[in-house]
């Protein structure tokens, strides 16, 4: 899995380079994600801008990514495509994550 981090304010935004997060990536994803975190910012936010594809592996992995974080710390979601926004609205993460069009977006609302 292709990522780049960069810190802003105080939150660490991930960008997503691959355009599927499925079977085939997320091992790497959730190894990643778990040493990233416990870098202890207070939010990560991860960009999907790239993500054109989400199979129910990879909302596995927000998951997980999600239960690493500690009380006060906060996950969100910035540029998901149409179909991954979609696929998020059906399963109702919508509901659990914070979604925004952009990572500056989110930044801005945190």
């Amino acid at each position: 899995m292709n990522l780049s981090t960069h810190q802003a304010a105080d939150s660490l935004v991930v960008h997503l380079h691959s355009p599927r997060l499925d079977a085939a990536h997320t091992g790497a994803f959730r190894a990643r994600m778990a040493e990233l975190v416990a870098g202890g910012h207070r939010r990560v936010v991860v960009d999907l801008s790239e993500v054109d594809f989400v199979d129910s592996s990879g909302l596995s992995a927000l998951i997980a990514t999600l239960k690493l974080l500690d009380d006060g710390r906060e996950l969100m979601l910035a540029g998901p495509s149409p179909p991954v926004q979609s696929l998020l609205k059906l399963t109702r993460f919508d509901r659990i994550l914070r979604i925004y069009a952009d990572p500056a977006e989110a930044i801005a609302a945190a």
